[in-house]
């Protein structure tokens, strides 16, 4: 650096270093939003295999920090442009020196992160833009990828658990239960914790108990006995059984012709005559067509 460059720096330092604090700051903090998402970059692998909860937990905290400052530096970074172009204008030329030495600060506190005095000599707020446009954009862009790298190991992490909502939990997995509390253990069968520790089919606890086969208790009870019916009609017609039946005897054979003959009551010959006047009967009457006697 050569004398002048060294007396033109010790210079701006004394005279416009109170314009100079606050983009100092904003230029701090733009490096340590970059430091901040080269971690998550490091971390992202130690928890997307599904290992190392703790190492997810810092990751997201830090990704959601880098973002939220990372959208906020890049809009200060717009805020700045605009006030710079404004100042090359001459739009700021009226106004009280206090202010001047503010703007003029924010044009040269680049000069504290690398930037050289002598690029300042010919147009200092080109050299200014870039270097805040280095920092600041730079810084929120690493904070955008952070966070998206975050989300993405985030994903992995929750994939190799099971605890993604719909999707296939791989082999040996704790399987996701939608109806379980997040953070406690899941009940294997899918279902509420009261009903899947005792319940081994799927049904609440006070079938399972006793329905070995899935089914209600009450399923599984014997139907009573004697049930009484209330009314009578249903009941079946109840038909007393004949006793003293004869029974064939095994050993005996009787010919058909034989056993139709003894069942077949013996017609005895009726008179052909009538017994009161000595008429003709027709046989099979009852009574004598001529003087009306009974005939026996």
């Amino acid at each position: 650096m050569s004398y002048a460059e060294e007396y033109a720096r010790e210079f701006i330092e004394k005279n416009y270093s109170e314009g100079m604090a606050f983009s100092t700051v904003l230029f701090v903090i733009a490096i340590l939003i970059a430091i901040t998402s080269v971690v998550c970059f490091v971390l992202a692998p130690f928890y997307s295999k599904g290992i190392n909860k703790g190492a997810k937990t810092a990751g997201r905290i830090i990704s959601i920090f880098d973002l939220i400052i990372g959208i906020l530096l890049i809009i200060a970074f717009m805020a700045i442009a605009a006030i710079i172009s404004m100042a090359s204008s001459g739009a700021f030329s009226d106004f009280p020196n206090s202010i001047k030495n503010v703007l003029i600060g924010i044009v040269y506190a680049p000069m504290r992160f690398g930037m050289e005095v002598k690029s300042t000599y010919d147009n200092p707020c080109d050299a200014s833009l870039a270097f805040y446009a280095l920092y600041f954009v730079t810084a929120g862009l690493l904070g955008l990828v952070a966070f998206i790298v975050s989300c993405v190991a985030r994903g992995k992490y929750n994939a190799a658990n099971g605890l993604i909502r719909g999707a296939a939990a791989p082999a040996g997995a704790t399987q996701y239960n939608p109806y379980q509390p997040y953070g406690q253990p899941n009940a294997q069968q899918g279902y509420p914790q009261q009903y899947g520790q005792n319940a081994q089919q799927g049904y609440p606890q006070q079938y399972g108990q006793n329905a070995p086969q899935g089914y209600p208790q009450q399923y599984q009870q014997p139907a009573p006995q004697n049930i009484q019916q209330d009314n009578a009609q249903y009941q079946p017609a109840q038909q007393e059984v004949p006793q003293n039946i004869p029974q064939e005897d095994a050993n005996t054979e009787v010919p058909v012709q034989a056993a139709v003959a003894q069942e077949a009551p013996v017609q005895q010959d009726l008179p052909a005559f009538c017994s009161n006047c000595g008429h003709p009967v027709i046989p099979g009457a009852s009574f004598c067509q001529n003087c009306g006697n009974k005939i026996n």
